[in-house]
């Protein structure tokens, strides 16, 4: 072939990339998407930790307006949450991070070291999993349906099968789409569970503070100078404490939701119009980094 040959190619060549004829390349894409649910899962900790801060805060305030106490018994400040029902709703987030991480596999994008061990130990601990045990301790409000309570569980059940049958595979984009509702389940019920706790801990802050502010304000003429700024300072560090709480768990309920979002569109990266996806996606990944930060300005991220 001569080079007018080539001369004539040249402009077809240059038009096809302009079109997209060339496929487009997904994995960076959904390895952002990962990497943004793996970070949301591991700065959990952080939130729930700053829950049960805040919520220490308040206890203390609330036992120290008691008049009728004879000894004071440490067993009677409980924790917000339970141990059981912090794991639960980490365990939750695990499977979507785990989930995540193997799709991106799926997209040629390199696997961690662990992952193959990470999904064994996944599998076993599925096995030993009781359903009860998750669903009591994630949806306690009465505003829960059995029918979202099966939803919720048929959800979770069906991510965590795939995760464990499912290594390998080369429908990575079908995936995507079988594994819609599934992720969208878990995510609204664990959005609303987040939603009640925010609920839960402003209620009972509210009450505590009005009983600080009542008891402060009756013993205000028989409080010296000194004393009257140490309650004032006492009212302020629990203010701080539990609007520290109430962010952490608000962001991380708004993370989940755009995890939702996020993943709603995952199978569009595949597509020549792939904008809207990948800015749906940037912004996933950008949110989950400032609420890790925020975590660890906190000084309660794991």
């Amino acid at each position: 072939m001569d080079n007018r040959y080539y001369a004539r190619l040249a402009p077809i060549i240059g038009a096809c990339l302009l079109l997209g004829c060339v496929s487009p390349n997904p994995a960076p894409d959904v390895q952002k998407f990962a990497d943004a649910v793996a970070v949301t899962a591991t700065s959990a900790a952080g939130a729930f930790d700053a829950v049960q801060a805040g919520y220490f805060e308040e206890q203390i305030s609330a036992i120290a307006l008691q008049t009728n106490i004879e000894a004071f018994n440490p067993a009677d400040i409980q924790p917000f949450l339970s141990a059981d029902a912090i794991k639960a709703r980490l365990d939750v987030l695990d499977v979507l991070k785990l989930y995540a991480a193997k799709l991106s596999v799926l997209c040629g994008n390199p696997s961690e070291s662990n992952l193959d061990q990470a999904t064994d130990k996944f599998a076993s601990a599925m096995q030993k999993l009781d359903t009860n045990l998750v669903t009591a301790s994630l949806l306690t409000s009465e505003k829960v349906t059995p029918q979202e309570i099966d939803i919720f569980t048929t959800a979770l059940n069906t991510v965590a099968d795939w995760i464990i049958e499912r290594k390998e595979s080369k429908e990575a984009k079908k995936t995507i789409i079988a594994m819609r509702k599934p992720v969208d389940d878990i995510c609204s019920l664990l959005s609303s569970d987040l939603q009640r706790i925010h609920g839960q801990l402003r209620a009972e802050y509210k009450q505590t503070r009005q009983n600080d502010d009542d008891a402060l304000i009756h013993s205000w003429p028989r409080l010296s100078p000194p004393e009257r700024r140490e309650e004032l300072k006492n009212l302020e560090d629990l203010t701080v404490s539990v609007d520290k709480a109430d962010s952490t768990i608000l962001s991380l309920r708004s993370a989940v939701s755009n995890l939702a979002v996020a993943h709603a569109s995952l199978d569009d990266v595949f597509t020549k119009d792939k904008v809207k996806a990948s800015e749906l996606i940037d912004d996933f990944r950008d949110q989950a980094q400032r609420i890790s930060k925020y975590y660890s300005s906190l000084g309660t991220n794991n």
